[in-house]
């Protein structure tokens, strides 16, 4: 038996098979009748399973309108039209395969039917309904090459589109930062201590992003990878930032709603900011905050000391 979409075709699973098993061993095994019937009844899960695998294969979800791409030169994001779905009629193909095997038509050539499926939001009101749905600014400071790579980092995430679903990466969009793209060397922490670095400070883009993110209504849930500093950042509350290093500790995040964000991330006398541009998630008058409380004071471990077996003694 097979289900015809077009010009594309299933073969159904035998969904007599067991059945006819069982009269066999009926046949073979108990005792002999003047006539046997082969029954097919029960196999509405099974005819259902098929007509959901049609679909799984058949069917197109419905696109909403929604931003499509960033036009950096107008520094604003471009909307797309919506798209029409199809789903296959599942009740309807599952009664179609059930009647075939109760005519005993084994062979049977069935066509799929279904309908179109309307976006719920067209490319229209798409546009009225997305706004910037929460920013967030740190300070920074007066370190020109400091400022420079936070520039950078901030040019590098601008303008990017996570759809519903997707993971952004920070150290995937940003990339390994090096001179050759102008990052210049600036103080960062690597492995508790304070170096010179190259990109040094775009941890503030990161945890500037990280703020955004969580306030937007995503939410901590959406948050699939965040460090802290070892040391605590002076332009940010201890404990809600998020560090980067490439190619580790990245920040990474989810977008867990049911339509597309975009990121506007910018930096300027002395400021970062990140704006998340989407289709408020949280209800009106909604907010989200982050709060920070120490819970406790920690001493520093006590040293401990190794004698170098390779130093020789020095003589004075």
């Amino acid at each position: 038996m097979t289900v015809v979409f077009g010009e594309e075709t299933y073969e159904v699973t035998d969904l007599a098979a067991a059945k006819v098993d069982e009269l066999l061993a009926e046949i073979y095994g108990g005792e002999p009748k003047e006539q046997y019937t082969l029954e097919l009844e029960g196999l509405e899960e099974a005819a259902a399973a098929e007509a959901a695998e049609c679909a799984s294969r058949w069917d197109k979800k419905a696109k909403n309108g929604s931003i499509d791409k960033y036009d950096k030169e107008k520094g604003e994001f471009v909307f797309s039209g919506e798209e029409t779905g199809f789903a296959i009629d599942q009740e309807k193909l599952a009664e179609d395969i059930l009647a075939a095997l109760k005519d005993k038509k084994f062979d049977a050539k069935i066509t799929a039917q279904g309908s179109e499926v309307q976006p719920d939001i067209t490319g229209a009101a798409a546009k009225e309904k997305y706004k910037t749905i929460s920013t967030f600014t740190t300070n920074t400071t007066a370190n020109s090459s400091r400022n420079n790579n936070v520039k950078l980092a901030a040019e590098a995430i601008n303008g990017t589109i996570v759809h519903p679903g997707e993971e952004f990466s920070f150290n995937g969009t940003v990339g390994r930062r090096t001179e050759e793209k102008g990052y210049k060397g600036a103080a960062a922490y690597n492995n508790g201590e304070v170096v010179q670095e190259i990109g040094g400070g775009v941890c503030q883009v990161s945890t500037t992003l990280y703020n955004a993110v969580y306030r937007s209504g995503l939410g901590e849930e959406s948050i699939t990878f965040r460090r802290s500093h070892t040391f605590e950042p002076n332009y940010i509350t201890p404990g809600q930032d998020a560090t980067v290093s490439y190619e580790q500790p990245d920040f990474r995040f989810k977008n867990t709603s049911s339509t597309s964000i975009g990121i506007k991330a910018s930096y300027s006398n002395q400021k970062m900011t990140v704006s998340i541009y989407g289709i408020p998630i949280l209800e009106e008058g909604m907010k989200l905050d982050l709060e920070s409380k120490k819970t406790e004071t920690l001493d520093p471990p006590a040293p401990t000391y190794e004698e170098d077996q390779t130093l020789q003694p020095e003589l004075r």
